[in-house]
């Protein structure tokens, strides 16, 4: 009996250490995923050239939605880089960085959400501004690889405030 226990105690060790560095695995590909997404939203010299390679992170028929405002605005990937593109030229936008500040990730298989913390910074012709919110990122795995399938965001407002847990120490 004894060493039947000892047998299942090791298995069952194996099978959590297992789990734990795919995690792990999981977790550095999201990073990865999410930090090329947020670059290929920045630019710096008044032109927006890796539009075409956000659509390279998103799983077919994915989705963005912004929640602020009155009702949600919700686009395809295409939809969403035009009305970005579109966005950049009637106001003038020299220049985008926007980053994650904070994160929480969970997997669960081949699912994963990323809460992200973000903050963006706007150049334009006179004037800069900074803004904060939190993306909610859904991926899923999909062909050997993760792919984001969807972002619901909301923004910082003097109304609302990012809660201190989901900004950095």
């Amino acid at each position: 009996m004894t060493n039947q226990k000892l047998m299942l105690t090791l298995s069952l060790l194996a099978l959590c250490c297992t789990t734990h560095a795919q995690q792990n695995t999981d977790l550095k590909k999201i990073d990865s995923v999410v930090q090329h997404l947020y670059k290929g939203l920045s630019f710096d010299d008044g032109e927006w050239k890796d539009a075409a390679k956000i659509e390279t992170f998103f799983a077919a028929d994915s989705r963005l939605i912004a929640n602020f405002g009155t009702a949600p605005q919700i686009w395809t990937v295409a939809q969403y880089i035009e009305g970005v593109r579109n966005n950049i030229a009637k106001q003038g936008v020299k220049a985008v960085d926007e980053k994650e500040i904070f994160s929480e990730t969970d997997i669960f298989g081949k699912v994963a959400q990323r809460l992200s913390t973000y903050e963006i910074r706007f150049s334009f012709k006179d004037k800069e501004a900074t803004r904060k919110g939190i993306n909610l990122i859904q991926l899923i795995y999909v062909d050997g690889k993760w792919k984001v399938n969807s972002i619901i965001w909301d923004r910082e407002s003097d109304q609302l405030k990012i809660p201190s847990r989901y900004m950095p120490n």
